[in-house]
């Protein structure tokens, strides 16, 4: 979960990241499970999707357990 409240530190801390940027549309992306042996990825390996991108900040003790790559493509700036 996210959100741009910038001046409450204590809602980014309650939220647990922080939106930044929403780099294009809707694009088709290649989803990896990066920890397909956490009870919320079992059994899933790479599939196709179709989401919005999100860029986020967020504390790093989150565990990231699914990735995408982002080209750049949609916001050259980012590459």
């Amino acid at each position: 979960m996210g959100d741009a409240l910038r001046g409450s530190p204590d809602y980014q801390f309650t939220a647990g990241g922080q939106w930044i940027a929403h780099p294009c549309d809707i694009i088709d992306s290649d989803i990896d499970a990066t920890r397909p042996e956490h009870f919320l990825t079992a059994g899933t390996e790479g599939f196709d999707y179709l989401p919005e991108q999100y860029f986020m900040h967020g504390p790093p003790e989150n565990e990231v357990l699914a990735t995408t790559i982002f080209s750049g493509e949609h916001a050259p700036e980012t590459a």
